[in-house]
Order: C-alpha cells, then sequence, then structure tokens
C-alpha cells in the first residue's frame, strides 16, 4: 500500500484500508510520541496521541502533500506536534498541586504539598502553606487560587468579578512575585 493508496482511503473513507493504515503505521507513531512523553505522559497519553494523528489525518486528507515528502515522515511531524501538545497540556496542569478541600481543612493526613512558584520549587508542611497564602489579601488569594487550583482563566476570573482581565492577570503576577521572593528568602513563616 503506498502513500496515494492510504491518503485515498482517507479521503474516501474505507475503514478496512484506513485500519491497515493504522496497524502499520502506529507502532513507528507509538514509539516518536514516546520519545516525547516519556516522563510525563501515561501509557494513555501516548495511545491518545496516536489517535488524534489520525484521526487528524482522516479530517485532514488534503493537507498531505506527496511532493514535500513521504506520508511516514508526514504522520511523524504530526506525532510530534500533538505529543509536544500534550506535553506543554500536562507540564501545565502540574504547575500547582493543591487539592481545594485540603486548603480549607485544618485537618489532613497529607503532611506536604509542593507549590509550583518557578523556577522554585520548595515544599512545605501544611501550616507553612497557609502562613505563606495568609500574607496575600483575601482577594488576591481568592483570585491565585481561582487560577492555579481551579484552573479558572483569567478572563472568567475577571468577567466574574467585574474587572478587566488585565487586572487579574497584573493581580496574579504580583501575588506569584511576592510569594516567590518570601519563599527564596527564607522568609518568617
Amino acid at each position: 500500500m503506498n502513500d496515494a493508496h492510504i491518503i485515498k482511503a482517507f479521503k474516501t473513507h474505507n475503514t478496512t484500508k484506513i485500519h491497515d493504515a493504522i496497524n502499520h503505521y502506529s507502532p513507528l507513531l507509538f514509539y516518536v510520541i514516546q520519545n516525547i512523553l516519556k516522563d510525563k505522559g501515561s501509557t494513555e497519553d501516548i495511545e491518545e496521541c496516536v489517535a488524534d494523528v489520525f484521526i487528524y489525518l482522516w479530517e485532514h486528507p488534503d493537507y498531505f502533500n506527496s511532493q514535500k515528502g513521504t506520508l511516514k515522515n508526514y504522520l511523524c511531524l504530526i506525532a510530534k506536534s500533538k505529543a509536544l501538545d500534550r506535553y506543554r497540556k500536562l507540564n501545565r496542569s502540574q504547575d500547582l498541586h493543591i487539592p481545594l478541600d485540603l486548603l480549607s481543612s485544618e485537618e489532613t493526613d497529607a503532611s506536604y504539598f509542593t507549590l509550583g512558584l518557578s523556577p522554585t520549587f520548595i515544599q512545605y508542611e501544611y501550616e507553612d502553606l497557609y502562613k505563606i497564602l495568609d500574607i496575600l489579601s483575601p482577594e488576591d488569594k481568592e483570585i491565585l487560587l481561582r487560577r492555579y487550583v481551579g484552573g479558572e482563566k483569567p478572563s472568567h476570573i475577571a468577567k466574574d468579578l467585574g474587572v478587566p482581565t488585565k487586572s487579574i492577570v497584573n493581580n496574579l503576577y504580583r501575588s506569584k512575585n511576592k510569594l516567590k521572593s518570601l519563599v527564596t528568602s527564607g522568609g518568617n513563616l
């Protein structure tokens, strides 16, 4: 099965030939994606990226140009792009790991949290986390927690609070710098 036949199968949605192409290229794509996600992603993340490559080809078979290269290289390029997107997504979701229910409870069996303030990652005991966050005003604390614990976008927080998005972004920047300087200077806790 050559490149032209595979692209034709995707254009005509010939599932038998598409299945053959998937079986043929999946091990290679798995390898490419695994090399990018090896430290961050699970096997499921890798498999989802492989599936995303074929979904992309299914939705956009006309984007392949045989004049520019082989289908194999094209699929590897898409796989690399999808893996890098997933890698960035996994990195963003791991910036701050503090469950909301733990922040509102005085008792917990978890003894340490990681507060992701790049580039410094320092671990603090539970009580110290409260002391650190208490240096912020209640509004600043709410905005910081909504953004980095709740995962809300600054535009959504701004809309809820009735302020411009730029104000929220600036507030987050100032709050992170304030916390970072306290943490890195060994502030009085």
